[in-house]
């Protein structure tokens, strides 16, 4: 599926690089269609009428967005990697000479991809906002990519944010602070635990924890939505995600 006729299929065709090299495990892919697509059904579909163009129109949108998000994974494989020491190799040497001889032709015909889904909302609300979301992508994932300290931090907390955040609120009236809350918070929480890091307080933080953490973070984010008077859509998707948190949690430590 990967390959045809010598092509490697996975650095033209959406999520396939995605899914070679970041979600190898059938595992994987599943928990990312649990923590990312399903969220983002929930918060519109709780808050809109679900019909078959909503339905295409979040397809695409979708699409779209790791359509160029997916020009950072790649370039971060092949190019950043020239520059590192110890770099982490997801390519093997073939991948590698494939993607050197083709490099022009992986991005532009990603960036292609992504300006021919641009005319499917030409003529709607949210033109703009994809313009806008697949710019900022590309420009974001160039800094983050050209750097190796802190700042990815926040260039990271942003580039999950224009991921999961934007396919919603295109779509949705729902405020956009509360979309941060259910899931690029917890993200960036975790991944500022990370020794590379070198930030102390998060590693010991236990919301950073990705074990107990998770579940309890989706357990103060419940009270807060109730507190503050959250929308039932984003009310909804936190039980889920804290209920999908807990047993996973239960799950893996019964397993082990």
């Amino acid at each position: 599926m990967l390959k045809l006729f010598g092509c490697k299929l996975f650095f033209f065709v959406p999520f396939l690089y995605f899914f070679k090299t970041r979600l190898k495990k059938l595992s994987s892919k599943l928990s990312w269609v649990l923590i990312y697509i399903i969220p983002i059904l929930l918060i519109i579909f709780s808050t809109i009428a679900i019909n078959v163009y909503v339905l295409l129109s979040i397809s695409i949108y979708i699409i779209s967005v790791y359509t160029v998000y997916e020009i950072g994974y790649i370039w971060n494989d092949a190019e950043t990697i020239k520059k590192e020491d110890k770099p982490t190799l997801r390519l093997s040497k073939e991948e590698l000479s494939f993607y050197e001889k083709n490099k022009k032709l992986i991005y532009s015909t990603r960036l292609s991809l992504a300006f021919v889904f641009s005319f499917y909302f030409i003529n709607t609300s949210i033109f703009y906002l994809y313009v806008i979301n697949i710019f900022c992508i590309l420009i974001l994932y160039f800094f983050y990519n050209t750097i190796r300290n802190r700042f990815n931090l926040p260039l990271h907390f942003l580039l999950v944010c224009f991921r999961f955040v934007t396919p919603i609120i295109a779509f949705t009236p729902v405020n956009f602070l509360w979309v941060i809350l259910v899931f690029p918070l917890i993200n960036l929480l975790e991944r500022a635990s990370e020794t590379r890091f070198s930030l102390i307080f998060f590693q010991n933080f236990l919301l950073s924890n990705k074990k107990r953490g998770r579940y309890i973070y989706y357990l103060i984010l419940l009270a807060f939505c109730f507190i503050f008077n959250a929308p039932i859509s984003i009310s909804v998707t936190v039980l889920y995600l804290f209920s999908y948190r807990l047993l996973s949690y239960e799950f893996m430590r019964l397993r082990s």
